[in-house]
């Protein structure tokens, strides 16, 4: 996908998005609690600040390669929280993305190592985490 297309298609998804959100939020009950589940695809800043904007919380997987600045450990990738098999860690209050205009705070972390499928996950919550 060239740049431009790639763009384009950001573009497209973050609007697509938040107009297909604020149009749900239109038809849900007041005071409703609501959690928004996502994939990979839609990890980004501009989501996450709408679905708090809406007083609505998410859920989002995030890629390995996704910046966070821990606590303890100052900036690092969620893959290097080196996790062992079938280990979980959860990190409150982290700061995601290095560069400032995409910067997000008070988001939570939950990454787990599941051992029946050895795969990875990585969770970013707006919401504690918890197990």
């Amino acid at each position: 996908m060239t740049q431009n297309a790639s763009c384009i298609y950001n573009e497209l998804i973050k609007f697509g998005s938040q107009y297909m959100l604020k149009r749900a939020s239109k038809l849900l009950p007041v005071n409703v609690k609501v959690i928004l589940l996502a994939d990979r695809g839609f990890a980004n800043p501009e989501l996450v600040r709408y679905v708090r904007e809406l007083k609505w919380q998410c859920r989002i997987r995030i890629k390995g390669n996704f910046w966070i600045h821990h606590p303890k450990n100052g900036w690092q990738t969620v893959n290097q929280l080196h996790l062992g098999l079938g280990e979980a860690k959860l990190i409150h209050n982290v700061k995601v993305h290095k560069t400032k205009s995409k910067s997000l705070t008070d988001v939570h972390i939950a990454a787990a190592w599941e051992s029946t499928s050895q795969e990875y996950w990585y969770i970013l919550s707006t919401e504690p985490t918890c197990i």
